[in-house]
């Protein structure tokens, strides 16, 4: 399985259309006069959100599905036509991302959720600003703002990579968010694309009974669902052996799937 790093997907607004909005909600706020306590906190913020780039962050996202069977998502991901949606335990999911220090979040597209949210961030950092500076040995002024600001945006950024724009919410997504590190670039895979080259980084999530079992790869998968296809029996043929192969013991009468769509390219 693999997590793509944030700023290669085909969201051109990933990471932004969230640090955008969080901008235009932080500068409401300080105009509104609550907030003068830490107008230093916010400012100093708002100068790294203007400069941020997504291509150059350390988050990794592989990204889900709740719906299995969607004519825009094969279109847009399977060519319209013998595509596969692979179905995993949630459970097992979740669970086995704490070994890899990683989270499995639901993607939020409701604008008045997405503000929402960022107005508890903004009440937040009014919170924790003001107390912490020179507090037990904390810095003060201009460097306690920049520590903060730095700080508080490397928290924020799981958050803001489960915020899209609405015009996404077909997708009903869901994602692994995961923080590259130092040692993970010597296993990094790089995948040419037609106008770039993205970056990947190859995530290990088995059941939990196995998260001790290096050597096994299996992943929770619990059920395949064929896209619109032509050649439905061999298909169910061949994924059937396929998982056999690689170990998976599932029925395959019962985990092997077809869509409901009546699509077919011509």
């Amino acid at each position: 399985m693999l997590a793509s790093q944030i700023g290669c997907l085909n969201d051109s607004m990933e990471m932004t259309y969230a640090f955008d909005l969080l901008q235009e909600r932080m500068a409401e706020a300080m105009k509104s006069g609550r907030h003068a306590r830490v107008q230093a906190g916010f400012e100093r913020i708002i100068q790294r959100l203007e400069s941020f780039r997504p291509e150059a962050m350390s988050v990794y996202v592989t990204s889900f599905t709740e719906d299995a069977d969607s004519l825009s998502q094969w279109r847009g991901y399977a060519e319209g036509e013998a595509g596969f949606a692979i179905g995993f335990d949630p459970g097992c999911l979740a669970g086995a991302s704490r070994h890899q220090a990683s989270y499995l979040l639901k993607v939020e597209y409701d604008p008045d959720r997405q503000r929402a949210l960022l107005d508890d961030v903004i009440r937040w950092t009014d919170e924790h600003f003001a107390p912490g500076e020179g507090s037990a040995g904390t810095a003060s002024g201009d460097l306690w703002a920049e520590k903060f600001a730095t700080g508080w945006l490397d928290t924020l950024t799981s958050l803001a990579a489960c915020l899209k724009h609405p015009k996404f919410d077909d997708e009903r997504e869901w994602r692994i968010i995961y923080y590259a590190r130092d040692e993970d670039l010597a296993r990094m895979q790089f995948i040419q694309r037609r106008a770039t080259i993205s970056r990947h980084i190859p995530l290990t999530y088995r059941p939990l009974a196995q998260v001790d079992a290096p050597s096994d790869p299996r992943l929770p998968i619990t059920d395949i669902v064929i896209g619109p296809c032509r050649y439905l029996d061999s298909t169910r043929y061949a994924v059937a052996d396929l998982l056999k192969a690689r170990g998976y013991r599932l029925d395959a009468d019962a985990a092997i799937k077809t869509s409901k769509i009546p699509y077919r390219l011509i």
